[in-house]
Formats: C-alpha cells, sequence, structure tokens
C-alpha cells in the first residue's frame, strides 16, 4: 500500500475537481479608458501620438548621450538607441495610462 498517489494520479484528480467560476461583468476605470485621441475630426490611436512623444523625447536623449560621449561604451549603437526608444515609449505610454486613470476619477 502506498502512502501517497504518484503525481499523474494527483494532476487527474485535481482537473476533475470542479472549480467555481467567478465572472465580472464591471470594467475597472483603467480598462475603460480613452483609447483614442481626436484630432480635428480624425481619431488617431493614442499608441501612436505616444509613440510620436517618446520619438522626440528619445531624440533628445540620444543627442545628450552623444554629447556626453556615452556612446564609448556602447557595442551596438543602433540597438542601443532601439532599446532607449522603447523604453521611453513604454514609460510615456504608462505615464498617460496614469493620467488619464487619474482625470476618469480614480485615484
Amino acid at each position: 500500500m502506498r502512502a501517497y498517489a504518484p503525481w499523474w494520479d494527483f494532476a487527474e484528480i485535481c482537473s476533475l475537481r470542479r472549480r467555481p467560476t467567478v465572472r465580472r461583468r464591471s470594467l475597472s476605470l483603467a480598462s475603460r479608458a480613452v483609447g483614442e485621441i481626436d484630432l480635428y475630426g480624425v481619431f488617431v490611436s493614442g499608441l501612436l501620438v505616444w509613440a510620436v512623444v517618446a520619438y522626440g523625447l528619445t531624440t533628445v536623449l540620444v543627442r545628450l548621450f552623444a554629447w556626453l560621449k556615452l556612446y564609448r561604451l556602447v557595442w551596438h549603437r543602433a540597438l542601443f538607441d532601439f532599446a532607449v526608444y522603447v523604453i521611453v515609449w513604454g514609460g510615456v505610454a504608462m505615464l498617460a495610462s496614469r493620467l488619464a486613470f487619474r482625470g476618469l476619477g480614480g485615484e
């Protein structure tokens, strides 16, 4: 007689047990945030606007890095510039999301 069940029996037992599902219909304020921006009657994706803003900020950072001669420490300048762009774009999008969440009555 075994004191424990093998792992395949345990997985089978757990998968056969029916778990109650919870369905929430209400959306949080963050998920209701507007993903489009109205520019003179033309709806533009928010990500496109944030990409353009991030491009401007990245251009400033790249010129600052060149002026400080930080590219001497970088192996692949184009890859580094792209990584900086992606990081800045993520930061701009996150900041815009938080500001939009606050504008809708969030924290």
